[in-house]
């Protein structure tokens, strides 16, 4: 758990830094608390919102404005 807090959480970099072949390898290394996963799931909920464009018709084309 250390090497993986000093790779600022990221699995990729934690693999390489304790020299694992596999990513699922370090994954199984990683002490992950049901709290923890609780608390990112209700986290979640206070993500920003990210608009998503409207669904056009079937053949409709917009172009994007620019001023």
């Amino acid at each position: 758990m250390r090497a993986h807090r000093a790779a600022q959480f990221d699995i990729v970099k934690t693999q390489r830094i304790l020299g694992h072949r596999y990513v699922s390898t370090t994954a199984r290394y990683i002490e992950t608390s049901q709290d923890e996963l609780d608390a990112l799931v209700l986290g979640m909920d206070a993500a920003p919102i990210v608009a998503v464009p409207a669904i056009l018709a079937v053949g409709e084309v917009r172009r994007p404005s620019f001023g």
